[in-house]
């Protein structure tokens, strides 16, 4: 994600949801060296057209995942998940152990999203999103198995 994209992201983060993020947000997740921001462009386009975005930083050995959105005419095509494999694949590559979020408890769409990609109920924090009260659920994915078969076939060599 670059600067010049903000815009952009901000209309889909605002679209999106009840709070949205603010631009120093987001600029803190671009120009942190602990956290990452890719914004998803549409290569049909010649402009550079925003049509999703990730964010996620590093935890020691785990990736949490903050905010990952598309905007509205690009849901239920594949491409959320195409991102969350993308977060999945850098936090295996990286030898991370999991990967951790919190999502609102009536976030349908995306709790669906979510287990269908392996990740689990690993608690819930009471009132977490303070705009409407609503709970949080924490999620977690576990990625340690994958790791320690990937260590194997590199001992086996």
């Amino acid at each position: 994600m670059l600067e010049a994209d903000l815009n952009q992201v901000l209309a889909i983060e605002r679209d999106s949801f009840p709070t949205p993020w603010a631009r120093e947000a987001f600029l803190g997740q671009i120009r942190s060296p602990e956290a990452w921001a890719f914004a998803l462009i549409d290569g049909r386009r010649r402009d550079r057209a925003v049509i999703g975005y990730v964010c996620f930083w590093q935890d020691q050995n785990r990736l949490h995942l903050l905010n990952l959105c598309l905007a509205r005419p690009y849901r239920r095509q594949g491409l959320a998940q195409g991102l969350l494999g993308f977060v999945t694949g850098l936090a295996r590559q990286r030898g991370l152990s999991g990967i951790d979020l919190e999502v609102r408890q009536g976030n349908l769409a995306a709790l669906r999203l979510y287990r269908s990609a392996g990740f689990i109920e690993a608690g819930v924090r009471p009132g977490y999103y303070s705009d409407t009260g609503q709970d949080a659920l924490l999620m977690t994915l576990g990625l340690e198995s994958s790791q320690k078969a990937v260590d194997s076939d590199s001992s086996e060599r």
